[in-house]
C-alpha cells in the first residue's frame, strides 16, 4: 500500500496532467464553431434574392413592403450580432437598408413614378452590393 506521501505525489501528478489537458481543450472548444452572424448572413442573402424578384407594378406594393419587412428583420439581426467585429460593413449595410426602406415607403404610398421605380431598382442593387461586401468581409470567420 502506498504511503500518504506517495498518494499525495500521485494525486498532484494526476491533477497537473488533468489541468494541462483542460488548458489545451478549452481553447480548442471554440474551434469549428462559427459566430452567430454567419447563419444570419445566409438568411439576409435569401431576402435579397426575394426582393430582386419583386415587381411592385405587377405584384402590388404590399409584396415589396412584406419583403422589405423581412429584410429589415434579417438586417437588424446581422448588424446587431456583427457590429463589433465588422463596424464599417455593418454601418454600410444599415445605411443602404435605410435608403431602400425610404424608397419602399414611397412606393407603398402609391408613388410609382418611373423615377421612384428607377430609384428603387438602384437601391435594391446597392443593398445587394452591401450584403455581398459584408459576406465577403465575414468569409474569414464563417467559412
Amino acid at each position: 500500500m502506498p504511503s500518504a506521501m506517495e498518494r499525495q505525489r500521485e494525486f498532484r501528478s494526476w491533477m497537473l496532467g488533468g489541468l494541462a489537458i483542460a488548458a489545451v481543450a478549452v481553447p480548442l472548444a471554440g474551434c469549428g464553431s462559427k459566430p452567430s452572424y454567419c447563419s444570419k448572413v445566409s438568411d439576409l442573402k435569401g431576402s435579397v434574392k426575394q426582393i430582386k424578384n419583386v415587381n411592385p407594378l405587377s405584384t402590388g406594393s404590399s409584396s415589396i413592403v412584406h419583403t422589405v419587412n423581412q429584410i429589415e428583420k434579417n438586417t437588424n439581426a446581422v448588424v446587431s450580432s456583427a457590429k463589433s467585429d465588422f463596424p464599417s460593413q455593418t454601418q454600410a449595410l444599415s445605411s443602404s437598408y435605410s435608403a431602400l426602406k425610404a424608397t419602399v415607403t414611397q412606393v407603398s404610398a402609391g408613388q410609382t413614378s418611373k423615377a421612384t421605380l428607377a430609384t428603387l431598382a438602384v437601391q435594391v442593387n446597392a443593398f445587394a452590393n452591401a450584403v455581398d461586401d459584408f459576406k465577403t468581409a465575414t468569409n474569414s470567420k464563417c467559412s
